[in-house]
């Protein structure tokens, strides 16, 4: 599921073999429409458990990314 607010149209196949399909709106701004290679993401276990809640998530561990780098490019999914 993609959402966002704008309805994705226009896409053509790309690889029918694998499944893969290109287009969509143009100017939408994606971390691998930025470049033609696809963007690698980090991966990797959280470094603290966190609970669920009806706005988010919270841990109890105070803000453990607070010290992270270019915070505004974090990703939880």
């Amino acid at each position: 599921m993609i959402s966002g607010g704008a309805q994705l149209t226009g896409w053509q196949p790309f690889n029918t073999s694998k499944n893969i399909w290109v287009g969509g709106p143009s100017g939408l701004a994606t971390p691998s429409s930025t470049s033609t290679a696809a963007a690698i993401r980090a991966t990797g276990a959280l470094p603290v458990s966190v609970k669920q809640t009806s706005t988010g998530y919270t841990t109890s561990s105070g803000d453990p990314m607070a010290n992270w780098t270019n915070q505004s490019q974090i990703e939880f999914v």
